[in-house]
């Protein structure tokens, strides 16, 4: 599974803006599911970025391991080059926003 942010040029047109959160060859699952198996993600600076998909496809486990929640069982994910398990946890709100919504459970 290969995924790409949209491609936006920085301030100079010709200059391409950085990719600042990556993932490399990761596998992600809960017991013993696989979930996501093999994932290349780039996700450039200044844009915005949209997971969609259908029920059960991995959108919000790959959510939980992009925000440190879940960790990999294989490959890495890199903020700035730096791999986000190894990294110091002062800087990551600062980059990083995400909602996963939790089901509730309605009252008959």
């Amino acid at each position: 599974m290969t995924m790409t942010s949209q491609d936006r040029s920085g301030p100079d047109s010709a200059t391409p803006a950085p990719t600042r959160l990556q993932a490399r060859d990761v596998q992600l699952g809960y017991h013993d599911a696989v979930v996501i198996d093999g994932l290349e993600l780039d996700i450039v600076q200044g844009t915005v970025t949209a997971v969609i998909g259908p029920n059960g496809c991995g959108k919000s486990t790959l959510l939980r391991a992009l925000g440190r929640l879940l960790p990999t069982r294989r490959g890495g994910v890199l903020l700035d080059g730096q791999r986000i398990d190894k990294c110091r946890s002062a800087p990551w709100p600062r980059c990083w926003a995400c909602c996963l919504r939790h089901r509730s459970r309605r009252r008959a």
